[in-house]
C-alpha cells in the first residue's frame, strides 16, 4: 500500500515537472514547433514517461492549457463568487490578474499561439470540460449586473470580457519586442517595457471606458 502511495506521489511530481517544462517549450516554439525530446530534456525525464502520462504531444499541450486556465482563473473565480462585490472593486480584480499573468508569461504566449492558429486546443478543451470556461460567463454576468445598476456604461458584456482579457494577455507577448519601437537602454524603451506603467495605463483606460459618470 505504501509503495503504491509513493508511486502515485512520484507520478504526480513527474507530471508537474513535465507540465512546467512543456509550458516553456510551447511558449517558445508553439505547438507545431515544440518537440517532445526537448520537453523530456527540460524536465529530465524519459520521453516514454511523457507519452505514458499524457498520451501525445497534443494531449500534453491540452493539459498545459488546462492547468494554466485553472491556476489563473481561480483567484478571479473566488472573488466574483462573492456576491457583495462592488463595481469599484472590479479594477482590483483586473490588477491582480495582470500581476498573475506577468508571473507566468508562458500562459499568454501559449494562449495567443493557439488563438492565432484557429484556437483548436481551446475548442477541444471547451468540448471536454465546458466548466473550465464558466469564468467568462460569470464575469459577463457580473458586468451585466453593474450595467443594470448604472454603475458602468451599457456595453456588450461578452465583448467587454474578451477585450479586457486580450488587452492583458497581449502585453506579455509584445514585451520582448519593445526594442523594435524604441532602442534598448532608452527611457522610452524602459517605459514601454515596464509592466507597472502598462497596468496603470490600462486601468485608467478601462475606467474611462467602463465606469459611468454619475455627476
Amino acid at each position: 500500500m505504501k509503495e503504491k502511495q509513493a508511486s502515485k506521489r512520484d507520478i504526480e511530481k513527474t507530471k508537474e515537472k513535465i507540465l512546467k517544462s512543456a509550458a516553456s517549450e510551447f511558449a517558445e516554439h508553439g505547438l507545431k514547433g515544440a518537440r517532445v525530446d526537448a520537453i523530456a530534456n527540460r524536465a529530465k525525464v524519459n520521453k516514454a514517461m511523457i507519452y505514458y502520462i499524457f498520451g501525445s504531444k497534443e494531449d500534453l499541450h491540452l493539459a498545459v492549457l488546462r492547468h494554466m486556465i485553472e491556476t489563473k482563473s481561480r483567484p478571479v473565480q473566488d472573488k466574483i463568487s462573492d456576491k457583495s462585490i462592488q463595481s469599484h472593486e472590479f479594477p482590483l480584480i483586473i490588477d491582480r490578474y495582470f500581476d498573475d499573468l506577468q508571473a507566468l508569461k508562458e500562459y499568454a504566449r501559449i494562449l495567443l499561439d493557439d488563438i492565432s492558429t484557429g484556437a483548436k486546443a481551446l475548442q477541444r478543451l471547451k468540448t471536454k470540460d465546458p466548466q473550465l470556461f464558466k469564468i467568462t460567463n460569470d464575469v459577463s454576468a457580473l458586468l451585466k449586473y453593474f450595467m443594470d445598476k448604472g454603475d458602468i456604461y451599457p456595453l456588450d458584456p461578452d465583448i467587454s470580457v474578451m477585450a479586457v482579457v486580450m488587452l492583458m494577455v497581449s502585453f506579455s507577448c509584445i514585451q520582448p519586442y519593445m526594442h523594435i519601437v524604441a532602442p534598448k537602454g532608452s527611457e522610452a524603451h524602459k517605459n514601454l517595457s515596464d509592466p507597472e506603467k502598462w497596468k496603470e495605463f490600462m486601468l485608467q483606460l478601462l475606467a474611462r471606458i467602463f465606469i459611468a459618470d454619475k455627476k
